[in-house]
């Protein structure tokens, strides 16, 4: 009986993370990663739900979606995003997650993107025949890893890691724990996905995330330069 009480949860929770998001723009994205048991095919299978965070013009955090797929693969990113776009995202200057490694504290910790390069080519020199392959990890994510610069600085410290969702991933682990392997996708759905509501309710009613103030007089004077070297999906 409770279970399929529970199961009149579903179409309010699919509702909501279908809900189109067009009526606002949201600049900077998050995207984490969790991973969890799920029993599919007689068998207890890792899958990877992916949730993604957003910050709006306005300058509060809204929770924008979650997707259960079979891992954490760029293929099961690339579809989380297709999704998120096919709803309504738009305008987005920076997306940030934990899918690149090798980065130095000190480079994410530089004041402009000068400074940046002048520190990365220090290190790539000092190392590069000591690690070669940790040289090579941070010479292809250093782009991405250093976007983040390009923004005001007030920006940076709360953008530049998936801090921002610690708490929320808390929340879903302190839960997840207590179940430890969910009998289907359905019930990881429901139950993640009604936390995440009430998360996001809370956000809409609390005091904003960021102010975007300076963020909008900077991108007005970046607008005639359309190339800007933040990831963006177009």
């Amino acid at each position: 009986m409770v279970s399929e009480l529970c199961k009149c949860l579903d179409p309010v929770v699919t509702a909501w993370n279908n809900r189109p998001l067009h009526d606002t723009s949201y600049p900077f994205v998050i995207v984490d990663a969790l991973v969890l048991k799920v029993r599919e095919d007689g068998r207890v299978r890792s899958r990877g739900a992916l949730v993604g965070i957003g910050v709006n013009t306005d300058g509060n955090r809204e929770v924008l979606g979650l997707m259960l797929g079979d891992n954490e693969s760029e293929a099961s990113l690339s579809e989380f995003f297709g999704w998120l776009k096919s709803r309504g995202l738009r305008d987005v200057d920076l997306i940030v997650s934990d899918d690149h490694g090798g980065l130095v504290r000190a480079i994410l910790d530089a004041p402009d993107m000068d400074t940046a390069r002048l520190l990365f080519n220090q290190v790539i020199e000092a190392y590069e025949t000591k690690a070669p392959k940790a040289m090579a990890v941070l010479e292809a994510g250093f782009e991405d890893a250093t976007a983040v610069l390009l923004l005001p600085q007030k920006y940076r410290k709360r953008l530049r890691t998936t801090n921002g969702l610690e708490r929320l991933n808390e929340e879903i682990c302190r839960r997840e724990r207590v179940i430890r392997i969910f009998p289907n996708r359905e019930s990881a759905l429901r139950l993640i996905g009604t936390l995440l509501m009430e998360i996001d309710e809370k956000w809409a009613s609390g005091k904003k995330y960021l102010d975007m103030t300076d963020y909008l007089d900077w991108r007005r004077a970046k607008a005639p330069q359309a190339s800007l070297k933040v990831t963006r999906i177009s």
